[in-house]
């Protein structure tokens, strides 16, 4: 059987914002970098919470779903 190759890993992160509540982010980083293109992060906002409790239970509820490997076989 041929390895497949990792191409990206996915993630949930709580992050702080400026007024003062809590995000729960989707982050997309490239592991594979081109010879003419430097690795790529992409990040989404999933929800926004008044407190980190709340933004931790969200992301540790989520990350079932969206904690994963992307390998080359699984692109459309």
């Amino acid at each position: 059987m041929k390895k497949k190759e990792i191409l990206a890993e996915q993630y949930l992160e709580v992050c702080f914002q400026d007024d003062k509540t809590w995000n729960v982010e989707l982050v997309i980083e490239n592991v594979k970098k081109s010879n003419n293109k430097k690795a790529e992060t992409m990040r989404y906002c999933l929800g926004n919470f008044n407190t980190m409790k709340e933004g931790d239970n969200f992301a540790d509820a989520m990350r079932f779903y969206y904690d994963k490997t992307i390998f080359e076989y699984e692109l459309m």
